[in-house]
């Protein structure tokens, strides 16, 4: 395709069809992977995880 030579509609057609496939795979993958990141965000336990109970620290040590 970098020599000059142009596309048919076949072969447009063949490229569209394979961008739409890759696009509409990455968006499953987007989804996937948000769905992920919601469940570690909802069962995190670590620091950070309340701010609330930091600020109530603050106010018992003060």
């Amino acid at each position: 395709m970098t020599d000059g030579r142009k596309l048919n509609n076949e072969q447009v057609a063949l490229l569209k069809k394979e961008i739409v496939g890759k696009y509409d795979s990455v968006q499953k993958q987007l989804k996937r992977l948000q769905g992920t990141l919601d469940m570690m965000e909802a069962n995190w336990r670590g620091i950070g995880a309340h701010p609330s109970t930091g600020s109530r620290r603050r106010s018992m040590s003060a």
